[in-house]
């Protein structure tokens, strides 16, 4: 599959966030609004006591990075648009050398017509370090370490409401991850969808969708992927909700590797205690068809509580189930049983300081590896920052990550230290 290598770049050319820009810029220029230009710089200094990730010969690094950032924000009536870039020059104190990273992302929400909308986001990373981001969609593991590499994602959607609360939504998404070094696989990833909302009456509504996922490995089998859910909800009050649940995965391989399908089945409950907090909770099962292998089954499960407190919020969250992991950056497909717990709380100790804590525990039993391995991973992260002279914050933040697996190769514990200075101000408005 070498061939693929020429084609996961001019993928990457072609998705660059700068032709997004450029597409955002004309379908939002001629309508009047209020735009802002913002901008600022980082300073920051960074210690890693295991920069690779791995449980022997152990290396740690002090870093120090400056950052610059420039933001442009513009609403209109009938349209929202940003772009913020932020190169980064990172020194190294171990290796002496210095390097460039770059953050840009782009995005645009634009009513078409009454009924008629349509959003797109454009995420770009040249970096070393593992990301993660919920809003874009990039999730890379923290097990790869030290791996140079640029990844761009793309979303769009377009979105028709054809009646009240009901709607129907066309969806694309391609993600990119090109590694500089061999160690791990590059791919290409597209994924169409399609997601349908009805609501039927006062207290009965429905959620469908579906999503074909492509997935270009270079090193490892290409993978197609045709997974859908279904949601029946009854509504018996207005702060209430409960729902049944079914949804089914199926994985085709274009190599070696073993085809198998999941299978989900669940019920579940909402419930909005006050304006303040909420809690969710599902149960039910997955199951696992192999071509080859005995089939397995899996308790389904998701909880979670949300409290806001005045100056700040509590969330308590905790899942099982059928996991499947292609895209998290390394050159692992593996499906898993797994379950997890985590927390994460912040609060304002006062007007301009600002604490927050988040942990997490996740347990994963690897089923397609021969024997079957079993792996924890605890993450946690707290932080601390001060506001002051209007455009200056202050933080300190610390993150623990510890990984114990069957196979010694693959444990390993870090520390990360950040020290950081931030200013950030409006510029102009117009």
């Amino acid at each position: 599959m070498r061939h693929q290598k020429w084609q996961i770049r001019r993928w990457g050319f072609l998705s660059f966030p700068g032709a997004s820009l450029l597409a955002l810029m004309l379908i939002s220029g001629a309508e009047a609004g209020e735009t802002v230009l913002s901008g600022g710089a980082t300073m920051q200094q960074n210690y890693d006591s295991n920069i690779h990730r791995t449980d022997r010969n152990r290396v740690n690094e002090w870093t120090t990075a400056f950052s610059p950032n420039i933001a442009i924000d513009s609403t209109g009536q009938y349209h929202s648009l940003f772009l913020k870039y932020s190169p980064s020059v990172v020194y190294s104190h171990l290796t002496d050398n210095e390097r460039w990273d770059h953050f840009l992302t782009t995005g645009l929400n634009k009513e078409l017509g009454e009924r008629l909308s349509f959003s797109v986001r454009d995420t770009f990373v040249r970096a070393e370090d593992p990301y993660s981001d919920e809003e874009s969609g990039i999730e890379l593991s923290d097990s790869r370490g030290r791996n140079r590499y640029w990844t761009n994602n793309v979303t769009a959607s377009l979105g028709y409401e054809y009646a009240r609360e009901s709607s129907i939504t066309f969806s694309y998404l391609n993600m990119i991850l090109d590694n500089d070094e061999r160690l791990d696989d590059d791919y290409v990833k597209h994924r169409p969808g399609i997601s349908i909302k009805q609501r039927f009456s006062s207290h009965w509504q429905a959620e469908a969708d579906y999503f074909f996922t492509k997935g270009n490995f270079e090193e490892d089998d290409d993978l197609e992927n045709h997974a859908g859910d279904l949601y029946i909800y009854y509504l018996p009050t207005t702060f209430s909700k409960f729902f049944v649940h079914g949804g089914y995965t199926t994985n085709q391989y274009q190599g070696i590797s073993n085809d198998y399908d999941i299978s989900r089945a669940s019920i579940g409950f909402e419930h909005q205690l006050s304006s303040s907090s909420d809690v969710r909770l599902e149960g039910g099962g997955s199951f696992l068809n192999r071509d080859v292998r005995d089939d397995k089954e899996a308790f389904y499960f998701t909880v979670a509580a949300n409290k806001k407190f005045q100056h700040g919020f509590l969330s308590l969250n905790g899942e099982g189930g059928i996991d499947e992991q292609q895209f998290d950056g390394t050159s692992e497909l593996d499906v898993s049983r797994y379950w997890l717990i985590s927390s994460a709380f912040n609060y304002s100790l006062t007007s301009s300081l600002v604490a927050g804590t988040t942990f997490s525990y996740r347990e994963d039993t690897y089923w397609e590896r021969t024997p079957e391995e079993k792996e924890e991973l605890v993450k946690a992260e707290a932080s601390l920052s001060y506001t002051f002279w209007r455009w200056y914050t202050a933080t300190a933040r610390y993150v623990y990550s510890m990984r114990d697996a069957d196979v010694s190769t693959r444990c390993y514990d870090d520390n990360r230290v950040f020290l950081e200075l931030t200013y950030n101000k409006d510029f102009f408005h117009w």
